[in-house]
């Protein structure tokens, strides 16, 4: 015999609308295709960056897609200012050392001491690698490298990282203490 037929009376009120043009929800895909769609798009984007980087800059490419997008520095100063182990410098990607050390120094309260105009020529910033948290939980420091005036911080941080279980971190110096560092 044939399926009984449905009356207007079992199906409620809703005989003379439309259904509901609303999809149901999507089901979610698992979280690992998510997660390597995600890094997927990441890693598109960061091709897309480096083939448009800036001409003539000497590094192949940009790292970010907005070359002016601001860093954090720690830069250490220890024997500056009594208290203050570093400060911390909002820098570009265009930023030079030179710039970095004027700031760090306006910022350190007394490191100028009257030096005047010709202090910022009078330190330099390093790059120092070492191990963080040694024995007394105090950095120990295995080599510093001066930076030149013209380089730019960011992008050596971006450019170069440590061997594992080493740490580096950007200190500013007396240029007396570190010529035979020169970069």
């Amino acid at each position: 015999p044939p399926p009984p037929r449905s009356t207007s009376s079992e199906t409620g009120s809703r005989g003379s609308e439309p259904p509901d043009p609303r999809p149901g929800p999507r089901p979610r895909p698992p979280r690992a295709h998510r997660v390597s769609q995600l890094f997927g798009r990441w890693a598109s984007e960061r091709r897309l960056g480096g083939a448009e980087g800036e001409e003539g800059e000497g590094v192949g490419g940009d790292l970010s897609v907005e070359p002016t997008a601001p860093g954090v520095l720690k830069v250490y100063g220890e024997g500056l200012s009594a208290g203050a182990h570093y400060k911390s410098v909002l820098a570009s990607s265009n930023s030079s050392a030179a710039n970095v050390v004027r700031e760090v120094l306006g910022r350190f309260t007394g490191a100028l001491g009257g030096g005047g105009r010709d202090a910022p020529g009078r330190y330099a910033l390093c790059d120092a690698v070492g191990r963080g948290g040694g024995s007394r939980g105090r950095w120990e420091g295995l080599g510093a490298r001066r930076l030149a005036d013209h380089e730019r911080p960011l992008r050596v941080r971006e450019l170069w990282r440590p061997a594992e279980g080493l740490s580096r971190r950007f200190e500013i110096r007396r240029r007396s203490q570190v010529e035979g560092t020169d970069a």
